[in-house]
């Protein structure tokens, strides 16, 4: 059911997935750093709301994203799966 990379991508994407992975740990890491020399004590919660920043972002994107096929299929929406389906295929042929 789930969708796979094409085989000749598959060892590129698990590197890249890695090296994001990786990256993000570095900047948490550097954030973590730079926020422990604040004065006062609440350098703490500077660096934890600044950790809520990209949940914050992934948060609002959910609420914008157009409905896929397997949304609508598992919500009983049968009748507007083809309509999506055409859409996709009339921007794909563009």
């Amino acid at each position: 059911m789930f969708a796979q990379a094409p085989p000749h991508l598959r060892g590129t994407l698990s590197q890249l997935w890695q090296l994001v992975l990786a990256g993000g740990l570095l900047v948490a890491q550097l954030v973590n750093v730079g926020t422990d020399k604040i004065e006062g004590g609440w350098g703490w919660r500077l660096s934890l709301g600044l950790g809520a920043l990209p949940a914050i972002a992934l948060i609002l994107g959910g609420l914008i994203m157009p409905d896929t096929p397997n949304s609508l299929i598992e919500r009983g929406q049968l009748e507007e799966v083809s309509q999506v389906y055409m859409c996709s295929l009339t921007n794909l042929a563009e």
